[in-house]
């Protein structure tokens, strides 16, 4: 999905002596997330299914996605999302209000015997430093 209206890195493009402004990012790249890593995310839009790719076994299938913020270097990116924060944010923030908001997704490794991933998710806010 394309980003419009958002700050975008960059914002303007020199070329040839002419300036540009970024109207739209058209390609948004995946943020990627390892095993006991946390990332820090302002979610932009509502968890939704990607475009069914062919797996190893030739089926289709589709992951769910989101658009966030990552709060390290305020840029936009593709998340997948797996089945437990997505039933989690659902859950918790019913009708889509995790829009919006920060967390703090920690990916923890499959439990053994297990085939999921688990997550730690702490919703976090902005201070301004003096709290």
């Amino acid at each position: 999905r394309a980003v419009e209206g958002q700050a975008v890195a960059p914002q303007t493009a020199d070329v040839g002596g002419r300036t540009y402004a970024v109207k739209r990012q058209v390609v948004v790249p995946q943020l990627k997330q390892k095993d006991g890593e946390t990332v820090y995310i302002k979610i932009v839009d509502l968890i939704h299914k990607g475009k069914e790719i062919k797996d190893a076994t030739g089926v289709l299938k589709a992951a769910q996605l989101c658009t966030v913020i990552n709060l390290a270097d305020s840029r936009h990116y593709m998340y997948l999302t797996n089945a437990v924060l997505e039933g989690v944010l659902a859950d918790e923030y019913p009708g889509g209000s995790y829009i919006g908001k920060s967390f703090a997704v920690k990916k923890l490794p499959a439990p053994e015997g297990k085939r999921y991933k688990s997550l730690e998710v702490v919703e976090i806010e902005e201070t301004d430093g003096d709290k």
